[in-house]
């Protein structure tokens, strides 16, 4: 604070602050020296940083599309300000425009783990727009590298299940899924609909009722699913059950 007091157009007073407030993980403080060490140098590269970094946990995405975008002009081989870019404007559903960025990004990446989180997202994204192969093949580069990646798993195992295609291979991904993770109730979900798919019901129950009795309050898909599966179990009063369950559900 005394540097800055008489050095207030130098930038490294500011930086130094940044990095103590990012440190200490009070990200408000920190965004705002980043900030007045942007205005003694627009092109500082940390300075940028801690601003993204900033605005993330604060979950300010508007901000962090802004910031992110900005940051882009003077650095456009920087994974870091790509991701960011992306996120933000995945989370603002400007989904199309997210896509750009992440395979802008990716082809900047050196990390292999940070490759892993772009083509996650992008597996995602481009499932979300309707680009089906894209998807997959976002999640088979994925799988290539981190075969125990269990949420690549368990959405392109619902995904492949929603279409009714390759089940096979969606079973072997939605188990390995579970296997990984064995009380998450969204994977056993997954697991429950590729069963169903396959014609498996009284395995889908099983793994269904698992999901259900993990959850304090299941949402409306989890009593379809499971009033789905119980009816092709030969089970209608209590699939009737869950139905009547699932329209309760806001």
């Amino acid at each position: 604070n005394a540097f800055i007091k008489n050095y207030p157009d130098n930038k490294m007073g500011y930086l130094v602050l940044s990095s103590y407030y990012i440190n200490r993980e009070e990200y408000g403080p920190c965004r705002d020296y980043a900030m007045k060490a942007l205005k003694c140098d627009p092109s500082n590269f940390a300075a940028w940083q801690y601003v993204v970094l900033s605005d993330a946990p604060l979950q300010e995405m508007d901000s962090l599309q802004k910031h992110a975008v900005q940051a882009l002009q003077y650095y456009p081989t920087q994974p870091v300000f790509y991701w960011f870019a992306g996120v933000s404007h995945a989370f603002n559903k400007h989904d199309e425009e997210a896509i750009t960025y992440f395979e802008k990004g990716r082809k900047f990446v050196v990390d292999k783990k940070l490759l892993v989180d772009f083509d996650s997202y992008l597996g995602d994204l481009y499932h979300a727009v309707g680009e089906v192969e894209k998807s997959f093949q976002a999640y088979d580069r994925v799988l290539d590298f981190d075969s125990d990646n269990a949420l690549v798993l368990n959405n392109y195992a619902y995904y492949l299940s929603l279409r009714s295609e390759r089940l096979d291979k969606a079973k072997e991904m939605a188990l390995h899924a579970v296997e990984l993770e064995p009380n998450n109730a969204i994977y056993l979900d997954t697991y429950a609909w590729v069963l169903y798919q396959r014609g498996e019901f009284e395995a889908a129950e099983a793994q269904m009722g698992k999901a259900i009795r993990l959850l304090k309050q299941p949402d409306k898909t989890y009593y379809q699913h499971y009033a789905d599966i119980l009816e092709k179990a030969n089970k209608p009063e209590k699939a009737k059950e869950y139905r009547n369950k699932a329209q309760k559900v806001e």
